[in-house]
């Protein structure tokens, strides 16, 4: 039995081939992102003591500003490389020397633009011309390694991918806390530092890495094979920093560093439940990709069934449980905050269901659609940010991007059912659990005002996750569907 785990799992737990590959891929991407946010849990009291939330706030439009830096860079030529490698693997290293060429100039290009225009840049992401030429900097080096890690993602080598991303992390966390000190009274200036340190390190092991992968030509077919995949995705990518972003950027310009960074604070701790998502993801796309172009569609719906139900427990979990943990990491100056993590926490909910839907405008290469559809909500989101943060405040971001997100999943649901005529995911498999998830998240937000004795506090916690756990994966939950399309069908009940 414990010769032949797998063999044992497949057989004793009715697991297909693809469950037990994307439960493999996913456990190395989930221990990883596993570490890595109890890497950064480690760090919340030690940033959140060592730095003002003003300070903090600065520190989030710099990574902003990396951000939307990495988007241009890229074009998003990561998706033409990892989809070319599922595609054509004999001519990959030609192809993807090609786009590094292509990548080496564009770097150069982004430097210079910074030299000359970076006063003009700066005023709008409201940090000084120094801070923005740094961000250009660290954003070239996180590019580097984060093709590399697409590569490994493809390869489906999430070991190795595992220890890179760990040990950058750990290295960062060390760094930052080292710069901390070293600056003092500027600490942001530390942390900022240390992500260009750190960035060199892995870029550099990353270039070494590419040697062996890549053979250097300049051919123009492989440049517009990515780029004609890439360039309609760029709108999509500068929606979604729009969505995950840009608010903190639009509350700085409309308020103060100190609400940015109270956001940001609890924006990050909403950010957790992206660890589950995104590492989960790596190891869901590919998967997707052999089913899909297997036909073999019940395998997605039966894998996508398994998925959203796990998510939806995590994302549970997490609202009810973080808010206490971080009354007693964090200072008392961040602690207004806390209320508004569970509405992040199911923004991000949606944009897990949205994931599981843009895999058919990419499947059929219709990138432009998944633009658009991301263009629209981002435009949602920033004229609500701009119309409602002046009245209630940097807390109703958190509402706006939980519409943004929203809105991004059903876009692409319907376009990719009615204008991409593909067979979809059912809705029932992803919107049925959600609901739950919404239904106990808002119990327990009108409940927990009213306890004030935190062992009952605590004992309503664990019987209302037990209660959605039993209420998925147990048979009640199917008789009470049968119950339901019953009295809708006027059907007799079935024994």
């Amino acid at each position: 039995m414990f010769k032949k785990p797998k063999e044992y799992l497949l057989k004793h737990f009715n697991l297909d081939t693809d469950t037990f590959a994307f439960l493999a891929q996913s456990k190395d991407y989930l221990s990883t992102g596993v570490a890595l946010k109890l890497l950064g849990l480690i760090s919340i009291p030690i940033f959140t003591f060592l730095l003002a939330p003003k300070d903090y706030g600065t520190l989030a439009i710099f990574s902003s500003t990396v951000s939307i830096l990495i988007i241009f860079l890229a074009i998003s030529i990561k998706g033409g490389i990892y989809r070319r490698f599922f595609e054509k693997k004999q001519d990959f290293p030609e192809f993807l020397g090609s786009n590094l060429i292509l990548l080496g100039i564009l770097c150069i290009v982004s430097l210079a633009i910074a030299y000359f225009f970076g006063q003009l840049f700066s005023s709008f992401f409201n940090i000084s011309p120094k801070l923005f030429f740094i961000a250009v900097f660290a954003s070239i080096f996180s590019v580097i390694f984060n093709i590399y890690a697409i590569i490994l993602q493809a390869k489906k080598l999430s070991k190795q991918y595992s220890k890179l991303t760990v040990c950058q992390s750990i290295l960062l966390l060390i760094f930052s806390v080292i710069g901390i000190y070293l600056f003092k009274e500027k600490g942001y200036l530390g942390v900022i530092y240390a992500i260009v340190l750190v960035g060199v390190i892995f870029s550099v092991y990353s270039v070494l890495k590419f040697v062996k992968l890549i053979k250097f030509t300049f051919k123009k077919e492989y440049l517009k094979y990515s780029l004609l995949f890439g360039l309609p995705l760029l709108p999509h990518a500068l929606g979604s920093y729009v969505l995950t972003f840009f608010d903190r950027i639009i509350i700085g310009q409309l308020t103060n560093m100190t609400e940015v960074g109270l956001y940001s604070f609890a924006y990050n701790i909403g950010m957790i439940m992206t660890m589950f998502i995104s590492y989960s993801t790596m190891a869901w796309s590919p998967i997707f990709l052999e089913n899909i172009t297997n036909k073999s569609f019940e395998k997605i719906d039966n894998l996508a069934k398994k998925y959203v139900k796990v998510i939806c427990i995590l994302a549970l979990t997490l609202i009810l449980f973080v808010k206490d943990l971080l009354l007693i990491l964090t200072t008392k100056q961040y602690h207004t905050a806390l209320d508004i993590i569970p509405i992040i926490i199911l923004g991000y909910i949606f944009f897990f269901l949205y994931t599981l839907y843009v895999g058919y405008a990419e499947y059929q290469k219709k990138t432009w659609i998944i633009s658009i559809n991301t263009l629209i909500a981002a435009g949602v989101n920033i004229f609500l940010n701009y119309m409602l943060i002046p009245i209630y405040g940097y807390t109703i971001a958190a509402y706006t991007t939980l519409i943004g997100y929203a809105l991004l999943f059903m876009l692409n649901y319907l376009t990719a059912r009615y204008l991409l005529k593909e067979r979809v995911i059912r809705l029932t498999y992803t919107l049925g659990s959600v609901l739950i998830l919404s239904l106990m998240t808002i119990g327990y937000l009108i409940i927990a005002p009213m306890i004030n004795n935190l062992v009952i506090l605590l004992i309503i916690k664990f019987i209302l996750l037990g209660l959605m756990i039993l209420i998925l994966f147990r048979k009640p939950r199917e008789y009470l569907i049968l119950f339901i399309r019953n009295i809708i069908y006027h059907k007799p009940s079935l024994k």
